[in-house]
């Protein structure tokens, strides 16, 4: 859904785009409230009594998960649980359909068909990018989680004040960081390991 604004009101669009992207930054569950509150059917149980009694004769699916990806996945060998943001919509997922998860520990972030292989994994969760996987015999879900990214600034920095302009990003992998560079091939690009590094980076203007 969008807005529509006349062309000669170029400030009001401006506001209305940055409005919608702090408010979707600060209330990311508002649009979902919103759905709830006025697309009931939406809350319908998605499956019939037949595809029920399908799925719950079905054997565990066997979902592969980095063992060590705060906040996405983390694993705990003492108890041999998952928890993060990914075991937690698989939770959801077997709540709502009946499906049965059997979430197998991956030492790296690592996705191509021989993980799947090697592993003898039916799916593999968090994968950021389709471009990054071309093996064939790969299929790819709809998106299960959408997440917002922002450039963060000195307050007054513009692009055109600076001869080379040094951008950090985060724990990106191979493929993205060639796009990224190709994207914007007058930027200095370096990859940090956690928020925190890169953060610092900022604020030593490295």
């Amino acid at each position: 859904i969008y807005f529509l604004v006349n062309k000669q009101k170029k400030d009001v669009l401006e506001m209305m785009g940055q409005s919608a992207m702090e408010l979707n930054l600060q209330q990311p569950e508002f649009q979902s409230e919103l759905a709830l509150t006025y697309f009931k059917d939406l809350s319908a149980k998605p499956f019939t009594k037949k595809e029920k009694e399908f799925i719950s004769g079905l054997a565990p699916v066997r979902v592969g998960l980095a063992a060590n990806n705060f906040p996405s996945s983390v694993y705990d060998a003492k108890t041999a649980e998952f928890s993060g943001i990914d075991a937690e919509i698989l939770k959801l997922i077997s709540a709502v359909s009946g499906l049965k998860f059997e979430l197998v520990p991956l030492d790296s972030k690592v996705t191509n068909l021989q993980t799947l292989t090697d592993k003898k994994l039916d799916l593999i969760v968090k994968v950021a990018s389709r471009l990054a996987l071309s093996a064939k015999g790969l299929h790819f879900s709809d998106p299960y989680l959408t997440i917002s990214r922002v450039f963060v600034a000195h307050k007054g920095f513009h692009t055109q004040d600076k001869e080379i302009v040094k951008l950090g990003t985060i724990d990106e992998n191979d493929h993205r960081l060639v796009k990224l560079r190709s994207e914007f091939p007058d930027f200095d690009i370096y990859n940090y390991a956690t928020a925190d590094e890169a953060m610092q980076a900022l604020h030593n203007h490295q």
